[in-house]
């Protein structure tokens, strides 16, 4: 792979080598991986951006230890970074927060889709993303966010139509958020407020 100078023949090693590392468990050695990992990310800077889209797609789905390539593909344009910042579960922390602070409002919106999103992440995002890029994190039940984290949003949703909805309709917004944000909302979402505050406090007075 590394001697290989055909931009389309290392495109296939490089699918041909992900494949047998991810099904062969005899060859999934610590030390073939990090080979790999650094022969990888080398390589990878000479493809063009349809073959390093490509890769991303296909070591996005696998859970092989190749940090250093997938961040490398995640700091790249969104073509190519997309599909490791919405499933790759090889990305760290640090590296999403990373992406998150660096990278364009494309790269924070495919980070709000990921399956799981720690406080750390949501926080950064509803910092830096713009408010699709927030309303997006909202809806996804598998983002955690900290009370900090939605006193931001809920401050940003009084002007905001894009995120009251989300925000309202979200599992687990502090109720006095919500009621803060009651007389800035539509109707529809004031008897929404009512109905979430009616089943967290169901013998309230009226």
């Amino acid at each position: 792979l590394a001697k290989e100078g055909s931009s389309d023949k290392r495109r296939e090693l490089l699918r041909e080598i992900t494949g047998m590392l991810s099904n062969d468990a005899e060859m999934r050695t610590a030390d073939n991986c990090s080979a790999f990992d650094e022969i990888a990310s080398a390589v990878m800077a000479d493809l063009k951006a349809d073959a390093r889209s490509e890769i991303s797609r296909v070591l996005a789905e696998t859970a092989l230890p190749l940090g250093r390539t997938m961040r490398q593909l995640a700091m790249d344009e969104i073509d190519v970074a997309r599909p490791v910042l919405e499933h790759s579960a090889t990305l760290t922390e640090s590296d999403l927060l990373d992406v998150v602070s660096s990278r364009s409002q494309d790269h924070l919106m495919a980070v709000t889709r990921r399956p799981s999103i720690g406080e750390r992440v949501s926080d950064a995002l509803v910092q830096r993303g713009e408010d699709q890029v927030v309303a997006s994190l909202l809806v996804n039940k598998g983002a955690q966010i900290g009370r900090q984290t939605y006193e931001k949003v809920a401050e940003r949703a009084q002007a905001s139509t894009t995120l009251q909805a989300p925000l309202v309709r979200r599992q687990g917004v502090p109720l006095d958020l919500l009621n803060d944000l009651y007389v800035s909302v539509a109707a529809e979402l004031r008897q929404e407020i009512l109905k979430a505050a009616e089943l967290i406090c169901p013998d309230r007075p009226e």
